[in-house]
């Protein structure tokens, strides 16, 4: 690596995982290069241990996606709180994610679905932590009062576990298993309402692009969702966290109200073209890039 740093002429490295920043670190020591570290620790938290102190003593900023993420590095890792940071949001390309009415027709006839079918979609990556045992616990609520079809796309270690309690909730649901970018936009505009169940995220992307796309959404009130959605209710719906009755409701309530539906698709796609554009994190990076090499 440090070989492959000089013969680029590299004068800035960002790194998102502990190991890379850890190789970048050790590869530098000798030529020094600033090093940005992008706190991308959704699921554990920063090591603490000497050995990695040392090595983060070499970081000259850390970024975080949210004001979430950098609360809870600070309150996990409190040895980080004395290291410059800077906020720099996900951005979005609201021409590449937006509503597309054939997108969502091929999706449903290739699954299925039939165009007067009232879907609702999950899309986390298919870990038990990703708040499924509630979301299942909604949709068996919703199923009782209800004809809806649940769709969950994404895959994950825990695939055959969150399937298994859909069947003792005897609950059908569809799984596509994970979905390339074009079938993935054709399965967010296919849904009626997006459902994300998951809590405590840095910044849920499924979120912000189920927004883009225009559609409801019903989210946890936690992580940085509240950062993408608003309190309004405008934009979306939160629910407090376990709360999978909470969840029901307001699944319910939207697929009750198609206007309401559409205003706040509308709502939505304009919160995150307007708070989230992809020129915005961009800026952020390349200003972050350019004082560090000054």
């Amino acid at each position: 690596m440090a070989r492959a740093l000089r013969s680029e002429g590299t004068q800035v490295v960002l790194a998102d995982m502990e190991r890379d920043l850890r190789l970048a670190a050790l590869a530098t020591l000798l030529h020094p290069l600033p090093l940005i570290f992008r706190y991308n620790l959704s699921r554990r938290t920063l090591e603490g241990h000497a050995f990695s102190r040392f090595l983060f003593r070499r970081v000259g900023m850390i970024t975080f996606q949210s004001v979430y993420a950098r609360d809870r590095a600070h309150r996990t890792s409190p040895w980080l709180e004395p290291w410059p940071s800077e906020v720099i949001a996900n951005g979005y390309d609201a021409g590449r994610y937006r509503p597309d009415a054939m997108a969502a027709s091929d999706f449903r006839r290739k699954h299925g679905l039939s165009a007067d079918a009232t879907v609702v979609l999950s899309g986390a990556a298919l870990f038990l932590d990703k708040g499924y045992a509630h979301a299942i616990d909604a949709m068996r609520i919703l199923r009782a009062s209800r004809e809806v079809e649940y769709v969950i796309c994404g895959a994950g270690d825990d695939a055959a576990a969150i399937s298994t309690l859909a069947e003792r909730a005897g609950l059908e649901v569809r799984f596509t298993g994970q979905l390339d970018q074009a079938p993935w936009l054709g399965a967010l505009n296919a849904a009626d309402v997006v459902l994300h169940p998951t809590p405590g995220e840095l910044f849920p992307n499924i979120v912000a692009e189920a927004m883009l796309v225009g559609r409801a959404l019903v989210a946890v009130d936690s992580g940085a969702t509240p950062e993408l959605v608003g309190r309004g209710g405008d934009a979306g719906i939160l629910v407090a966290e376990g709360d999978a009755r909470g969840l029901a409701t307001a699944v319910q309530a939207l697929l009750e109200d198609r206007e309401r539906r559409t205003r706040m698709g509308v709502a939505a796609r304009e919160r995150i073209s307007r708070e989230f554009p992809i020129d915005k994190m961009e800026k952020g990076y390349v200003r972050l890039i350019e004082s560090l090499v000054r």
